[in-house]
């Protein structure tokens, strides 16, 4: 009696503490997985943020360079003309200068706001269309992220289980031979 009390309270203490190290186990693995989540979420959100500045930075950069081109490159070509009407048309009247002149400001001004308004139009769309990949792609890498661990988790859990199912079966054979043993010799 002494020996089938002993065998159980081993098996009872064997089982309590396997259930402790499984339990211990699916905690640890749980914080594991929900720290590389918000780990991986927190470096996803710092990526994008870093590229969208970057890609506003220098989608500024670039409209600012193209209008001061289309702006220099419109202050030559007025003023070349400019120069060229005031050579051939000297003996034009004062009227017909000024009324060029006044023509070729307000083309000059519409010519800009027309390219500052096409400029603003493409940035805006490259922004919303970067802004859009990136958080599909931040999105997919999660949700693959969360799948790995998920099965990662559900792997180790399982192989945890069925090496203790494994050693509690092995267990109990032992045990069991070791009763029929002690069995065997009290009836001899």
């Amino acid at each position: 009696d002494n020996v089938i009390r002993r065998i159980m309270l081993g098996v009872k203490v064997i089982e309590f503490i396997s259930a402790i190290r499984i339990m211990l186990a699916l905690k640890v693995i749980e914080f594991i997985s929900a720290m590389r989540i918000i780990m991986a979420l927190k470096v996803m959100e710092f990526i994008s943020a870093m590229r969208i500045m970057l890609a506003l930075k220098v989608m500024e950069f670039i409209s600012a360079m193209r209008i001061m081109f289309a702006l220099k490159f419109m202050e030559f070509i007025s003023a070349m003309r400019i120069m060229l009407a005031l050579k051939v048309m000297e003996f034009i009247s004062a009227m017909r200068i000024m009324l060029a002149w006044k023509v070729m400001e307000f083309i000059s001004a519409m010519r800009i706001m027309l390219a500052l308004k096409v400029m603003e139009f493409i940035s805006a769309m490259r922004i919303m269309l970067v802004l859009k990949v990136m958080e599909f792609i931040s999105a997919m890498r999660i949700m693959l992220a969360w799948k790995v661990m998920e099965f990662i988790s559900a792997m180790r859990i399982m192989l945890a289980v069925k090496v203790t199912e494994f050693i509690m079966m092995l267990f109990h054979q032992v045990s069991f031979q070791r009763l029929s043993y002690t069995n065997h010799l009290q009836w001899n």
